[in-house]
Parts: structure tokens; sequence; C-alpha cells
């Protein structure tokens, strides 16, 4: 839903802050791997419906892709790194 969002919130008629949509996207993904969701699954529907919606206006929309799979492997890391329950010793 929330790569919907920012499909919507993008192709809005006032709407020119390539650098929102970018942090939006990338934090988005991170989120979704956070909470447990492969990383370039989290990435493909965070960046999907901004693809189709945008793409029939020339390929520079596909550097688009470089935020969301950064975003989804960072929150890899995160969870991966801090989510764990730290083993006692034996």
């Amino acid at each position: 839903m929330a790569g919907l969002a920012i499909a919507w919130m993008d192709t809005g008629p006032n709407w020119d802050d390539t650098g929102v949509t970018a942090g939006a996207l990338l934090f988005t993904a991170a989120l979704g791997s956070i909470a447990g969701i492969k990383p370039w699954l989290s990435a493909a529907l965070v960046v999907l419906p901004l693809l189709v919606v945008e793409l029939s206006a020339g390929i520079g929309i596909l550097i688009a892709i470089l935020f969301p799979v950064a975003g989804a492997y960072a929150g890899m890391f995160v969870r991966n790194r801090f989510g764990r329950p730290i083993r006692p010793q034996k």
C-alpha cells in the first residue's frame, strides 16, 4: 500500500520534489525489511507501482530502483544486527 501511496503522491499535478520521493522509497523499503519481508521483495513492492505509472514518461525513472534496494538491504542489516536476542554465554 505504501508503494501505491508514493506513486499516487509522485504523479500529482503539483508534486516536484524528487528528494522526498526518493527518501520515501528508501524508508518504506527499509521498514519492510525490518518487518521481516525479504529485501528484494520489499524493494519490488515499493518501487513497482511508481515504475508502472512513470515509465511511459521515459527511462529516467529506472534510477528510482536504487533507493528502495538500498533501503531494503539496510533494513535487513538492521534486523540481522539488532533484531536477534542475545544468547547468554555457556
